[in-house]
């Protein structure tokens, strides 16, 4: 066990409002017997789903949500004494193309709701039939750090060499064309893409990771391009991995 000081931004009671060491923004501390009661009213909507009964699991939903805005509302309420940012921004709403939707105002925090469906108490009066809006949340209080990045492809690449050996057969491997969506589309949150489907393939993928280890100190690097490829190479990986 180790011993360390943390910042108390509420009462010690349960829900406290807390910032460990080395965290920019505090967080909520759940007492065990509360994440037990939690994790019941999930599976009361789950097992409501499975029985087909929605109004029981829209009831149990409507019940869980309100719990979980008033602990919300207890931690944004600890921030806003503090004068402490939040750490989620107003969120973008994403509909397919065409479909109209008017919003009452922003709201913060992640959810999806069905169209006209509310959020945080705000209606959002949207109408595109039969879809989903998707609430993105805009930012965040972790940093990625290259130095951990490498750590994490090194650990991951040890257990992918002693799984499939040191070399892999791209004959022998049963895929190679694979679906892939442009990297501009896909960090485009504003529209959904359709036309930017590509399909990528794997000896291309190889062969330019062969090449890039080539290279001499004075080539150009485009991390756009080279990326992109590696990325190609460990959802193979990923894919060889997958559970039959």
């Amino acid at each position: 066990m180790e011993r360390i000081e943390a910042e108390l931004f509420t009462d010690g009671g349960n829900d406290a409002v807390v910032r460990m060491p080395g965290r920019r923004f505090p967080g909520v501390v759940v007492q065990g017997d509360s994440l037990h009661i939690l994790r019941g009213d999930v599976a009361e909507v789950a097992e409501a789903c499975e029985r087909g009964d929605l109004d029981e699991a829209r009831d149990s939903a409507g019940l869980l949500l309100a719990n979980l805005d008033a602990l919300l509302a207890r931690y944004e309420a600890a921030l806003d004494e503090h004068e402490i940012p939040r750490p989620y921004g107003p969120l973008r709403v994403l509909v397919p193309r065409g479909s109209p939707l008017v919003l009452a105002r922003e709201w913060d925090g992640p959810r999806a709701v069905k169209p006209g469906g509310r959020i945080h108490g705000v209606q959002g009066r949207a109408r595109p039939a039969g879809s989903w809006i998707i609430a993105c949340m805009t930012q965040g209080e972790h940093v990625l750090r290259l130095a951990d990045l490498r750590r994490a492809c090194s650990v991951l690449l040890d257990e992918a060499e002693r799984r499939f050996g040191h070399e892999l057969d791209l004959s022998e491997l049963p895929v190679d064309y694979y679906w892939s969506l442009d990297v501009a589309a896909a960090f485009d949150m504003s529209e959904t893409p359709t036309a930017q489907l590509a399909c990528g393939q794997v000896g291309d993928d190889v062969a330019e990771i062969a090449a890039l280890v080539r290279r001499g100190p004075e080539d150009v690097i485009a991390l756009w391009h080279d990326l992109d490829h590696l990325a190609g190479v460990l959802r193979l990986l990923a894919h060889l991995d997958l559970p039959r």
